[in-house]
C-alpha cells in the first residue's frame, strides 16, 4: 500500500479491509450462486430485478448525505476533531435520511403493488435498514475505522443471507427475499447498537458548525443526483431485459454481474481507503499528489485484476455453469462485461476523487451524459442481441463516463498546478 500514499504504520489495518472485501466478494457470490442453483433462472432473475430496484431506492434515501459526511468527517478527523463522529446523529442529517427512505420505500411498494409479483414486497422494508448501514458503513470509513465499515457494506448482510438460505429445508422465491429482508434488519438494529455504544460519550455534546437541513441538501442534491443516476445505469440493463426480453434473460445476465463481484471488490477497496486522503489532500492543496495517487491506484487495480480477468475470459462457460445449466448462454455476455471491469480497473477511483475534491456538480453532469447515452444504447442493442447487447450497452457507458471522468480530473490537477506556479 507504499505505492498509494498511505504509510507503512497502517499496511496491517489496510491488509485486514482488503481481506474482508475479498470475503465479502465470495460470500456475496456464493448467495447468489445457492439461490439460482435453488430457484432457477425464472426466480433468480425477480430476485435480481427487486434487488436492483432495492439498491436505487436506498440511493434516492440516502440522498448523497452519507458522501456528505464521509467528505466532511475526514477532514474534520484529519484535523483531529473527532467531537464530529456525532454527525451520524445530526438532526438534519437524519431527518433527509427518513424522508428519503420513506418516499424511496412508498415508490417501491407502489411498484410492487401494481406491476411485481408479491414474493418481491418484503423489499420495501429493506430500504430503511439497507440505506442506514450503508450511512453508517460511511461514518466509520471517515473515522478511520475501515474495517468495519468494509463489514457493514458486503459481509454482514449476504453472510447472515447465505446461512438462512443454506439451512432452509425449501428455498423459494419467496423465502430469499425474507431472508434477505431479516438480515438487513438485524444487522441494521446491531450496527446502530454498536455505534451508539461507541460514541455514547460524544452524544451530549454540542456539534461545533452543524450543518443546517438546508445546508445538507444543497451540498447533497449534487451527488444524490449522480448516485442515484449511477445506481440505476448499473441495473438499467437488467431492468430493460426484463421489459423487452423475459426473466430468462434477466437471469442469464444478472448472474454474469454476479460473476463480476469478485472483481468489482478490488475497485471498491481502493476506493474505500483513499477517498478521505483525497478528501485531505484537496484541502491541503495537493493536487499533483492526487494524479499521482490515481495513477498508481489504477496500475495496483489493473495489474492485481490482469490474471483473474483473463481466466474468466477463457473459462466463462464453467464459470457460467456453476449457476446451472441454464445459465450457460450468459457466458459471452460475461466476456464482454470483463473488457469494461478491464477499464474499470485502470481508472474506477475517478468519480471518487471528483467527490471528495468538490466537483460534485461535474460529476452529476457526467453521470447525466452518460445516462443519455445509455438511454440510447441500450433499448437498441437490447433489441438486436438480447443478453449480449445489453453487455456491450454497460461497457459502452462505463467507457463514455470513465473518458469524462478522466479529462476532469486532469484539467483540475492541471489548473491547480498553472495557478500555484504564477
Amino acid at each position: 500500500m507504499k505505492a498509494l500514499g498511505i504509510g507503512s504504520d497502517r499496511h496491517v489495518t489496510v491488509a485486514r479491509v482488503f481481506f474482508v472485501r475479498i470475503a465479502g466478494a465470495l460470500i456475496q457470490f456464493l448467495f447468489f450462486l445457492v439461490l439460482a442453483r435453488h430457484i432457477g433462472p425464472e426466480g433468480f432473475g425477480l430476485f435480481s430485478l427487486g434487488y436492483a430496484f432495492l439498491l436505487v431506492a436506498s440511493s434516492i434515501a440516502r440522498w448523497g448525505i452519507d458522501q456528505v459526511a464521509l467528505r466532511q468527517m475526514s477532514r474534520h478527523v484529519a484535523r483531529r476533531a473527532h467531537v464530529l463522529g456525532v454527525t451520524m446523529f445530526m438532526r438534519g442529517a437524519l431527518l433527509v435520511l427518513l424522508i428519503g427512505s420513506a418516499v424511496a420505500s412508498l415508490a417501491l411498494w407502489l411498484w410492487t403493488v401494481f406491476d411485481f409479483p408479491r414474493a418481491l414486497l418484503p423489499f420495501v422494508w429493506a430500504v430503511v435498514p439497507f440505506s442506514l448501514l450503508n450511512y453508517l458503513a460511511e461514518c466509520m470509513r471517515a473515522q478511520d475505522r475501515q474495517l468495519w465499515a468494509a463489514a457493514l457494506q458486503v459481509l454482514v448482510v449476504p453472510a447472515g443471507a447465505l446461512m438462512i438460505v443454506w439451512l432452509s429445508a425449501d428455498v423459494s422465491l419467496a423465502s430469499a427475499v425474507e431472508a434477505f429482508v431479516l438480515t438487513c434488519l438485524a444487522a441494521c438494529i446491531i450496527a446502530c447498537g454498536f455505534w451508539g455504544w461507541r460514541e455514547r460519550s460524544h452524544l451530549r455534546l454540542r456539534l461545533e458548525g452543524a450543518m443546517s437541513v438546508a445546508d445538507i441538501m444543497l451540498s447533497a442534491t449534487p451527488i444524490a443526483t449522480a448516485a442515484i443516476v449511477s445506481t440505476w445505469l448499473g441495473f438499467a440493463e437488467t431492468a430493460m431485459l426484463g421489459l423487452l426480453r423475459g426473466p430468462e434473460e434477466v437471469a442469464g445476465y444478472s448472474a454474469a454481474l454476479r460473476a463480476m463481484f469478485i472483481f468489482n471488490f478490488m475497485v471498491v477497496a481502493v476506493n474505500n481507503v483513499l477517498a478521505p486522503r483525497f478528501s485531505v489532500l484537496y484541502q491541503e492543496h495537493e493536487l499533483q499528489t492526487i494524479w499521482a495517487t490515481v495513477k498508481r491506484a489504477g496500475m495496483l487495480t489493473f495489474m492485481a485484476s490482469a490474471l483473474p480477468l483473463l481466466l474468466f475470459f477463457l473459462f466463462a462457460e464453467d464459470i457460467m455453469m456453476f449457476f446451472g445449466n441454464g445459465f450457460a448462454f450468459a457466458a459471452d455476455a460475461l466476456r464482454i462485461l470483463l473488457l469494461g471491469q478491464l477499464v474499470l480497473s485502470l481508472s474506477g477511483t475517478l468519480g471518487t476523487v471528483l467527490i471528495m475534491c468538490g466537483h460534485e456538480q461535474a460529476f452529476k453532469r457526467i453521470i447525466l451524459l452518460s445516462a443519455c447515452a445509455n438511454l440510447v444504447s441500450a433499448p437498441s442493442l437490447i433489441w438486436l442481441w438480447g443478453i449480449s447487447g445489453a453487455a456491450i450497452s454497460a461497457v459502452f457507458t462505463i467507457m463514455v463516463a470513465n473518458a469524462m471522468c478522466l479529462a476532469m480530473v486532469r484539467r483540475m490537477c492541471d489548473g491547480r498546478k498553472e495557478m500555484q506556479s504564477t
